[in-house]
């Protein structure tokens, strides 16, 4: 492309022997588009033709088809006049060519209209805004107007007007009689064909409008751009007036008005007649204002005067007018005097200014105002604008400081949120009204940043319980979930939750299941899937340890589920005998949802098991084999829960290595009688006893006397039931032994015993790990056993 052209609605781009129109913009009518369709793809409105050719559409998308335009390309025909400038207005596009012929087209309609020879090269065209004359600068830089208003004339009609060594022109965009033109470095203004004063420049032109020439210092920008756009950017653009607009200035404050009406009068023109009419205002001249409005066309400022020719006070008509010229302070200053504050608190509120609107507002108070506003109102309102200033400049906090002094509450939930702002939007719980629309949206703010609770709140303040509940499930707050559920009477939740609960078992997801269950409130179950997943991890005798830990949470889970069930009932008030009913329904209840799994009937069984085996090793290890002995003896009860085959060989162990050969004997005989051994293991063990009882007798050593704590009969050390009166012996869970004394400590949490010689040792329970503090110690007095709160030392 060589050349380039742009209007309102097209842009224009040609080269020597091709011109291509796109129609960028169109109206709502369909008789706008180039083919007069309203068909909206790209091809529609874009047009490429051969100049020695009539445009045509069908042409057009051969041309469009091709992918690059090549000049050199067969396909694009090359022309023996070329193309050598061109211009455009809103319907009309010119075209030169060098041989002198200019080529009109209509637009948006591309069809050409008529041709004229200017007998020259033309270098630059141009047109004016009705399109009834022609500028053309030749090669040489001789200017020279045509005139194409008549249609039909080959031959253009050239102007008395031929100006030599021009670069530069352009016409006015609102008179078709108004140019101006460089020459050399002078500017002439030209008024129908006659030269103003020249001034002195060498600026280009850009725009000439309202009596008002724009020009840029192109020659100094491109020189040195980054010097002269930062150190003088303020003399890159210079403005011109003409010469008439310079008079009627002058005119206007130097003589009388009805000269200066006379004067734009001979030398009409919108842009003088505005300037008579505000000049006329400013003098409160309504009748000239008038006048001038009506010859310049402006609607707005007849019906101005219209209204200020109703007033009767010449202070507020001034003021009126200073509000006119946007002298906004010097009119309230004149309303003040005048004792109509409301008038400005009106202008105030117009122009939107809040700061000034509150405070007026707050000073003092006037008769009228009193009656014509109600001032709490007013400045709510002031309060709520301030507010928007600020939120649409993001400076969130003092937005909601604004809003909050208009008690917006939504408003200031908004600003909040996008802050951050939790608390704010806490407090606001307890101040917004129940049942305010608004409040949904709170709650799905809390909701959205996972604060179940809060959302919870919102909701139920609304009177949307589904809501609440709702926002539980999908936050996985299944136990305050449930708790709405059962309080509104909403059965589907349970359903809901045991559809998600095997839905995370069949995906494998236990210990996702298990917290769901525990969230809902569901322990049983959870201590259920906790306990098989202690069973699992013993299958391959490796992880004994996080097997005891998984068998201390299923215990802690049932523990939880008793404290719930029988804490939930309030005896408050109740008789003995309604005490005893909620008990029994209790009781009852527990007993349906415990049933007959060992598990949930003794949950501590196979944690204190495991913690004992342990324990066993551990001492086993450390040389401790009196203790890993008694301890080792204790397991025997567990064998529900460990392998015999583990449990006995312990015992052997541990009663070998303490030489106690009885009790290791004992050991052998249990292990020999299993039934998961085969005979060659059988035989295997046989031959070891016998390597062993063969050099040490079957007997033990003689041991300190103990005796059962309840009938005082003889037990052995390690008895874990007194033989006389079947009184159960409890075992320390510290050093594995039983518990022959009333001098113990039992935990709170999980109620086993610790000596009380070892329990200073310990802060947290070596079994459920609770803080010893909420223990319980027992110790005997004078024969009598007492219980008193543990006090440990910090």
């Amino acid at each position: 492309p060589l050349f380039t052209a742009m209007t309102s609605q097209h842009v224009i781009i040609a080269s020597e022997s091709m011109v291509y129109v796109w129609q960028y913009r169109t109206a709502t009518s369909r008789l706008t588009s180039i083919n007069g369709a309203s068909n909206k793809s790209g091809s529609d409105r874009e047009l490429l033709w051969f100049i020695d050719q009539a445009p045509s559409i069908k042409a057009s998308k051969q041309y469009l088809d091709q992918n690059e335009y090549d000049s050199s390309n067969a396909k694009y025909p090359v022309t023996n006049d070329p193309i050598c400038c061109l211009c455009a207005s809103t319907d009309t596009l010119m075209v030169g060519r060098q041989s002198g012929i200019v080529m009109r087209f209509s637009l948006p309609h591309v069809q050409m209209i008529d041709r004229y020879n200017v007998k020259c090269r033309p270098n630059y065209i141009h047109l004016n805004c009705n399109s009834t004359k022609l500028s053309v600068i030749e090669i040489n830089g001789f200017l020279t107007i045509f005139d194409i208003n008549q249609e039909g004339d080959d031959t253009a009609v050239a102007l008395p007007v031929h100006r030599k060594d021009c670069w530069n022109f352009m016409w006015s965009s609102d008179n078709p009689d108004l140019f101006a033109c460089m020459e050399k470095s002078r500017m002439y203004v030209f008024r129908k064909n006659h030269p103003e004063e020249p001034v002195a420049s060498s600026s280009y032109l850009c725009e000439f409008k309202d009596l008002c020439i724009t020009a840029v210092q192109l020659d100094d920008i491109m020189n040195e751009p980054e010097t002269y756009l930062l150190d003088y950017p303020d003399d890159c653009v210079i403005n011109f007036e003409t010469k008439s607009l310079r008079d009627t200035t002058e005119l206007l404050a130097s003589t009388p008005m009805s000269e200066a009406y006379s004067f734009i009068e001979d030398n009409p023109h919108p842009r003088l007649w505005k300037l008579l009419a505000e000049c006329a205002l400013e003098k409160l001249n309504f009748s000239v204002a008038d006048k001038a409005f009506v010859r310049c066309r402006d609607y707005q400022g007849i019906q101005f005067v219209k209204r200020l020719k109703m007033m009767t006070n010449k202070k507020q008509q001034k003021a009126e007018v200073e509000a006119y010229f946007h002298r906004f302070a010097e009119a309230e200053r004149l309303y003040v005097e005048m004792d109509k504050k409301e008038l400005a608190i009106a202008l105030r509120m117009r122009l939107g200014d809040w700061f000034r609107v509150v405070q007026l507002v707050n000073h003092g108070s006037v008769n009228e105002m009193t009656k014509a506003w109600d001032n709490d109102a007013m400045i709510t309102k002031a309060w709520n604008n301030i507010g928007d200033y600020y939120a649409d400049r993001q400076k969130w906090d003092k937005a909601k400081r604004y809003f909050m002094r208009a008690k917006n509450f939504e408003k200031v939930a908004e600003c909040a949120y996008v802050v951050d702002d939790y608390k704010t939007l806490k407090e606001l719980l307890s101040v917004v009204p129940e049942g305010t629309p608004w409040l949904k949206k709170l709650g799905e703010k809390f909701q959205g940043v996972g604060l179940c609770t809060e959302a919870v709140t919102a909701y139920t303040r609304l009177g949307d319980p589904k809501a609440a509940i709702d926002c539980c499930v999908l936050l996985n707050q299944w136990d305050l979930g449930v708790k709405l559920a059962e309080e509104h009477k909403f059965v589907q939740i349970q359903g809901l939750l045991s559809k998600y609960a095997t839905h995370l078992l069949q995906k494998n997801q236990i210990f996702e299941a298990i917290e769901l269950y525990q969230k809902a409130g569901k322990f049983t179950e959870s201590a259920r899937l906790l306990a098989g997943l202690g069973k699992q991890a013993l299958k391959n005798k490796v992880h004994y340890l996080r097997a005891k830990q998984l068998y201390v949470l299923a215990a802690l889970d049932v523990e939880k589920y008793k404290e719930r069930k029988f804490n939930s009932k309030n005896t408050v008030g109740k008789d003995s005998r309604q005490t005893a009913a909620m008990t029994l329904q209790s009781l009852m209840e527990a007993d349906r949802d415990i049933g007959s799994d060992s598990n949930l009937e003794d949950p501590w069984h196979g944690a204190l098991g495991l913690h004992l085996y342990l324990l066993a090793q551990r001492q086993l290890y450390t040389g401790q084999h009196s203790n890993a002995m008694h301890t080792a003896l204790q397991l025997v009860r567990y064998e529900d829960v460990l392998d015999p085959k583990d449990i006995y060989s312990l015992i052997a162990l541990a009663s070998f290595s303490n030489r106690f050969f009885g009790q290791c004997s004992r050991a052998f005989i249990r292990l020999e009688s299993l039934d998961s051994f085969t005979e060659e293991d059988r035989e295997k063990y046989k031959d070891l006893a016998m390597s062993i009882f063969v050099k040490n007798p079957p007997k033990d050593p003689p041991t300190r006397d103990t005796a059962c704590p309840i009938c005082a009969s003889p037990c052995n050390p390690w008895d874990q039931q007194c033989p006389h009166c079947n009184a159960s012996i409890p075992v320390c869970i510290v050093s594995g032994r039983a518990i022959f004394t009333q001098n113990h400590f039992t935990c709170g949490r999980c109620h086993f015993n610790i000596y009380e010689r070892l329990v200073r040792r310990f802060v947290n329970c070596p079994l459920c790990h609770a803080n010893l503090q909420d223990g319980v110690r027992k110790q005997s007095s004078s024969g009598r056993s007492s219980t008193s709160r543990m006090k440990m030392a910090p």
